[in-house]
């Protein structure tokens, strides 16, 4: 296959699955995206997929994740990072004035918003647990409220082994974003792997055993084979055989993938532009994920 040519729009995305700092199951995928005047002519490269980032000589494992990043952007600048952690904390976590009354009578909007939530799916199901502001986010209870099936999700933002993530992004996400530590500042977007794969079911004529079991320990391979295979027919993204075979045999390597789908996706506009009840200025401090739109 030819490479377009370096005079074409080149855009750089990164799909982060993170994993905890002291272990090596997290992954870094580059997608490189040639943009040219006509959408049959678009092309995508997966430039590189970085699995077992974890702890390397001297470095720990922040400083190595932050050291591949920083290399890439020399390499070539990139705007977008999407990620499979939690970007924001729960509106609760962080204490409340002496002169709150519990979340259930909380007048902030977030809290209200997430209360509202909550009452209008116990119309449709009584048996809906109720929600946990200083564990949940909005982001957490709305698409868990839309799809009961819980192997769409992780755990919440702070349930279970979710919450070193979520406390890792958060240093992480202070040395990327403007105004952080370093010159190379970039966009970060969160992404839900199981889910995009689930709302593009249709899309991508899958059965709902693809789009939901490519995390299989026993069928898991064969199924992140067809995916990949469709997604890189269905939206022109060209994988080397050196990183498909990373792909296919790592489930994080793979949702590192997804999250560089979703940037590229995110870059060119095509994500669910969602309608809250809530402001748009409430919504990037609480919180939010991105979904293709098609």
């Amino acid at each position: 296959m030819v490479r377009p040519s370096p005079r074409d729009n080149v855009k750089r995305v990164f799909g982060l699955s993170l994993g905890g700092a002291r272990s090596d199951r997290t992954c870094l995928t580059v997608i490189d995206f040639y943009q040219r005047d006509e959408k049959s002519n678009e092309k995508a490269f997966v430039v590189d997929v970085f699995e077992g980032i974890g702890q390397s000589g001297e470095l720990d494992g922040d400083e190595a994740l932050l050291k591949i990043v920083n290399e890439s952007l020399m390499e070539r600048p990139a705007t977008l990072l999407a990620v499979d952690a939690p970007l924001t904390l729960p509106p609760c976590f962080v204490g409340c004035a002496d002169t709150c009354e519990g979340y259930q009578k909380c007048k902030r909007p977030t809290v209200k918003w997430m209360r509202n939530q909550f009452l209008k799916a116990r119309q449709k199901n009584r048996g809906i647990k109720g929600f946990t502001p200083y564990l949940q986010r909005p982001v957490d209870i709305y698409f868990r409220y839309q799809f009961t099936d819980k192997e769409l999700f992780k755990d919440d933002t702070l349930g279970a082994n979710y919450a070193p993530q979520a406390a890792r992004m958060q240093y992480l996400k202070q040395r990327w974003l403007p105004g952080g530590s370093k010159k190379n500042n970039f966009e970060l977007i969160e992404v839900w792997p199981k889910l995009v794969l689930f709302c593009l079911q249709k899309e991508l004529k899958l059965t709902r055993k693809e789009a939901t079991g490519y995390r299989n320990v026993e069928q898991g391979a064969g199924i992140r084979e067809k995916l990949l295979e469709t997604l890189s027919d269905r939206y022109h993204i060209f994988v080397y055989e050196r990183d498909a075979s990373k792909l296919l045999s790592s489930v994080p390597a793979f949702d590192s993938f997804i999250c560089a789908f979703v940037a590229l996706q995110y870059s060119l506009g095509r994500v669910v532009d969602f309608k809250h009840e809530l402001n748009q200025k409430e919504i990037l401090k609480t919180g939010w994920i991105e979904l293709p739109n098609f």
